[in-house]
């Protein structure tokens, strides 16, 4: 080989190693930064569980504390009444 092939070999060389230790250390970042979707995604189905058990509980709280509000609002106008009639 001449000198010029040997050069330009020598330069080839190195470009493809650089190309090379750049696209491991962008893998390497690229699967950090997946582990860290990966942990987010899980605490934001954690918390999205946990809100529609709290919804589902309250939904069932407010059936029965509507019904005594009513029953409630129906025993004051019903003594209302009674009084006003006793008057």
């Amino acid at each position: 080989m001449d000198q010029a092939t040997e050069i330009l070999v020598i330069i080839t060389s190195s470009v493809l190693i650089l190309f090379l230790l750049l696209t491991i250390t962008l893998l390497l970042q690229f699967i950090f930064l997946m582990r860290k979707i990966k942990k987010l995604v899980h605490k934001a189905e954690s918390v999205a569980d946990t809100v529609e058990a709290v919804s589902g509980a309250l939904g069932k709280a407010a059936i029965p504390a509507a019904l005594g509000k009513v029953l409630g609002n129906f025993i004051s106008s019903l003594t209302k009444t009674q009084s006003k009639r006793r008057k």
